[in-house]
């Protein structure tokens, strides 16, 4: 556990990130990690003192992201959900699973069904945390996002990209290569700092200038 200005990432089953911020309207937290982590990323947080979760945000709806999703609104009464719009269909459950949520006889690993409660775009704020910003990533998924904090010089990526053994790459699959590249290049119209992945290390200083050495050494090559 790591934690940056008001943000902390906590490390999940899987070795799969969450990312909790704190604000005004309490605790925002990005991505729930796979089925089965809701009770170690609250023990984590409520450990440290810090504001009850009050919305949850989904990068996608890919299953090591969403999975403890229903526990944690179990645990939550009140919590809200929002993920981009062409996201809905796998969370909500009336749309067709795909790669390895296709994959029928691993049924545990799923979270229910549950409703989003803000339905999101590129380029919207945060709901009740309008100090973040909601950046359409197409590419890994239709509907992948990430979390802009200006005010903190962040980015919290999800799969947009990923940073093992030591470099910063695209997803190791993605519904639409060329437009996870695109994604990169918007990101990089960003002021940032500090860079959050699903997968791996976070970069806490000099992330703007290690994701553009990346992307023009490695990721175009890919």
């Amino acid at each position: 556990m790591k934690a940056s200005t008001r943000v902390l990432q906590l490390v999940c089953l899987g070795k799969v990130n969450v990312v909790y911020y704190w604000g005004e309207k309490g605790g925002l937290l990005v991505d729930t990690g796979w089925r089965g982590s809701s009770k170690f990323i609250l023990g984590a947080i409520r450990s440290k003192r810090l504001p009850e979760i009050s919305l949850i945000v989904l990068t996608h709806g890919h299953l090591d992201h969403s999975g403890g999703l229903a526990g944690l609104v179990d645990l939550l009464p009140s919590v809200k959900v929002a993920a981009h719009v062409l996201e809905l269909a796998t969370i909500e459950g009336f749309g067709p699973r795909r790669g390895l949520e296709a994959i029928k006889t691993l049924p545990w690993l799923y979270s229910r069904p549950i409703e989003v409660d803000y339905p999101l775009n590129d380029r919207d704020r945060v709901p009740l945390f309008p100090e973040a910003e909601v950046i359409h990533c197409p590419g890994h998924t239709y509907g992948s996002i990430a979390v802009y904090l200006p005010a903190q010089r962040t980015i919290i990526v999800g799969d947009a990209l990923k940073n093992t053994f030591g470099k910063v790459l695209l997803p190791f699959s993605s519904q639409d290569r060329k437009l996870a590249k695109k994604s990169v290049e918007r990101l990089l119209e960003l002021d940032f700092d500090t860079i959050f992945f699903g997968h791996g290390t976070p970069i806490y200083h000099g992330g703007y200038s290690l994701l553009k050495k990346a992307f023009y050494k490695r990721v175009v090559e890919c």
